[in-house]
This record gives C-alpha cells, sequence and structure tokens, in this order.
C-alpha cells in the first residue's frame, strides 16, 4: 500500500524547537512540505511548551479520544524530545503501539545544504509512514473448539473447562498449547518487534542482518505451533492467519529496507 492509496490521512507531528533551525532545516517550511505528501496532515508541535498546552493543541488536532489512526512523531531524537507525548498517546490515549512510528530526522539535518536535508526528512516520514500502514496489530479472538474455548493467547477458559470436567488429559494438552503458543510465537515476535524498532530508528546493515534472524525465528517457532495444533481446524486457521500475518510484515520490512537503501 502506497499512501496515495490511503482511505483516511495519516497524522504527522512534527516536533521543532531551535535544534532544527540552527541545523538549516526551517521548522514551518519543513511541516508544510510534509502536509504536501498525499493523505497526510501535519500538527508541528514545540516540546517546549506547557504540557497542558500541548495536550490542548494534540486534541484539537487528533479529534477528542484516542487517535484512530496511524501517527507518526519526527523530531531530532524522537526518543527524548517526545517521551512524554508517546506516554499521552499510548498509556493515556490507549493509542496502540504498533500504530506509533517515531522518525529521526538527524540523519536528515547532517545533509549538506538546505534542499538536502527537507528532501532526506520528507523521504524518511514517507517510508516510516508506508511501513507503519502494513500495521495489523496482534487482537486476542475468541476460537471455539469442541467442548472447550480457547482465547487466543489465554487458554484459561479451555483449562477451567477441562478441570471442571475432570478431563485431566485435556488440561496437560491446553496447557501445552498456551506454553507453546508463548514460547514459539509470541515471545520470538515480541523480539522481532523489538529489532524492527532498532531497525527503522538505525537502518544500518546489522540491525537488517539482526531483523531477519528474529523473523527467521518467528517462523520456526509458529511452524512448531502449528504442528502441536494439528487437526484442531479453528486453531489451525489461527495459525495460518498468523503466519499470513508475518509473512506480510515481512514483505514490508523488506520494502523499507529497500527504499531506505536506494
Amino acid at each position: 500500500m502506497n499512501l496515495g492509496e490511503m482511505d483516511k490521512p495519516l497524522n504527522i507531528l512534527v516536533l521543532h524547537g531551535p535544534e532544527l533551525q540552527a541545523a538549516g532545516l526551517d521548522p514551518m517550511e519543513f511541516s508544510q512540505a510534509v502536509a504536501g505528501l498525499p493523505h497526510c496532515r501535519v500538527l508541528p508541535l514545540d516540546p517546549a511548551l506547557p504540557p497542558a498546552e500541548q495536550e490542548e493543541r494534540l486534541r484539537g488536532f487528533l479529534g477528542e479520544g484516542a487517535p484512530c489512526r496511524p501517527v507518526v512523531v519526527a523530531a531530532q531524537d524522537p526518543e527524548f524530545r517526545g517521551a512524554w507525548l508517546t506516554r499521552l498517546l499510548t498509556r493515556e490515549w490507549q493509542l496502540n503501539p504498533e500504530y506509533l512510528a517515531q522518525v529521526d530526522l538527524t540523519s536528515a539535518l547532517e545533509q549538506p545544504d538546505a534542499e538536502a536535508k527537507l528532501a532526506k526528512g520528507l523521504e524518511m516520514i514517507r517510508l516510516a509512514a508506508t511501513h507503519l500502514e502494513q500495521a495489523k496489530p496482534i487482537a486476542l479472538q475468541k476460537v471455539a473448539v469442541s467442548r472447550q474455548v480457547l482465547v487466543w493467547g489465554d487458554s484459561a477458559a479451555a483449562l477451567k473447562t477441562a478441570l471442571d470436567a475432570q478431563n485431566f488429559e485435556g488440561t496437560k494438552e491446553w496447557s501445552a498449547i498456551q506454553d507453546g503458543l508463548q514460547r514459539d510465537v509470541i515471545a520470538p515476535f515480541l523480539m522481532m518487534r523489538i529489532a524492527a524498532v532498532y531497525y527503522a530508528k538505525t537502518c544500518e546493515d546489522k540491525e537488517w542482518t539482526t531483523l531477519g534472524a528474529r523473523m527467521d525465528e518467528v517462523d520456526a517457532g509458529l511452524a512448531r505451533w502449528a504442528a502441536m495444533v494439528k487437526g484442531k481446524a479453528e486453531l489451525e486457521a489461527a495459525a495460518n492467519e498468523v503466519a499470513g500475518f508475518v509473512s506480510s510484515y515481512r514483505a514490508a520490512g523488506l520494502k523499507f529496507h529497500e527504499g531506505a537503501n536506494a
């Protein structure tokens, strides 16, 4: 998916202080240029403003309640300058972290002239926005399984059913499925997400190699869990759905990598 195919605008927050202007990148000019990207809306925001004023401006920009569209935060060192903003979005407004991307403009500010700085910054935001549009946060899904009920990621209901029926073999089976899901799917997936964050921040070859290894670990773990639930149609369908998502995630990562090295 490219930006022109998005059905709703993407929210871009440009955090600016004297550091951008001092490095030769006019924040207002840059924000106007970012606003020219397809289906993007931009809010320039000075992180030095009082938190209450920042929140008021952000709420007016995003609307009441939690934002329903992905958010890109662009700044020099956004982890530091956007720390309060990130907490507001993810903790208080419950924005799913999968729908939040940070763009560190440091490499753009290192370009030799103002035109190159602006062009590099725009490209970084475009790549991040395109990658973010591929995000599909994992959510809990209820899956019916014969006499028992398994909640994807939490088999407590199935365990209780087995215990109530004094089905100790069933208890062992669902416990193994739960442990396998955590060990072979969820834990490797989280490690893959961490590796993706580091690669998106640095775009270094070593981080890309690490991300590739983490993706392979997710594939291998998912294959093991799929073998464990073989014969249980609903769980096999869930495993196939996760596999499709991981495949899409890998494709999006490859596209980001190709763009970063173009």
